[in-house]
């Protein structure tokens, strides 16, 4: 499967105005799927680790393709935005109507990299719970990590209904599915989904 290098997704992050926020954001759940990754490969678990690295750095490259409007706050972007990133965010919403992240990063680099895409789709489902192994770890990752913080799946969850508000049962189907992603991980693990972010830190201490 051929997979962009990370100094293209780097360039990307520039070239796409990508703002601060979710350049860490992408940045650190990157980080996280590659350590799940080690310690699931220690398990006997067949995994790419270069794909799981690409994967978590565009998973949320497009993001702000999603928001009505791009303004600051204290949750998401304390700081201003600048011209360049409003100038891009017009144009992705423009050019990408009603898209999400996924279905933009697809339709930008789906000749290039057909596979690779399909996989920054099948992740970026929060309903799908057919994941293959690559899929599923970025998944589970993206959801433990807000606001460069590696959270409990309860707390996620918490912040994310104060902000979106759900009432037609799909947030009972997100947790059903983002629960048992994490039961399928961690079944294979020598720690405990609670201790996850005290042996990511540690290991980055290490590295």
């Amino acid at each position: 499967m051929k997979i962009p290098s990370k100094q293209e997704c780097m360039d990307n992050f520039e070239k796409y105005k990508v703002p601060n926020n979710i350049r860490k954001h992408c940045i650190l759940v990157s980080k996280v799927s590659v350590f799940l990754g080690k310690e699931l490969e220690k398990k006997g678990i067949d995994l790419d680790l270069e794909v799981l690295e690409m994967l978590g750095l565009v998973h949320d490259m497009f993001k702000v393709v999603v928001l009505k409007e791009l303004v600051p706050s204290e949750y998401h972007h304390p700081e201003a935005y600048t011209q360049e990133e409003i100038a891009m965010w017009k144009h992705l919403r423009e050019t990408y109507p009603n898209m999400y992240e996924s279905g933009v990063y697809a339709a930008i680099f789906k000749e290039k990299y057909p596979k690779f895409c399909d996989h920054v789709r099948r992740l970026s489902d929060p309903t799908n719970d057919e994941k293959e192994w690559h899929e599923q770890i970025v998944h589970y990752a993206d959801w433990r990590v807000s606001n460069m913080e590696i959270l409990s799946l309860a707390g996620k969850l918490k912040g994310l209904k104060e902000r979106y508000t759900k009432t037609d049962g799909r947030w009972e189907e997100y947790e059903r599915v983002i629960f048992a992603d994490e039961a399928k991980v961690f079944e294979h693990l020598y720690f405990k989904p609670e201790e996850l972010k005290e042996k990511f830190e540690q290991s980055e201490k290490s590295d």
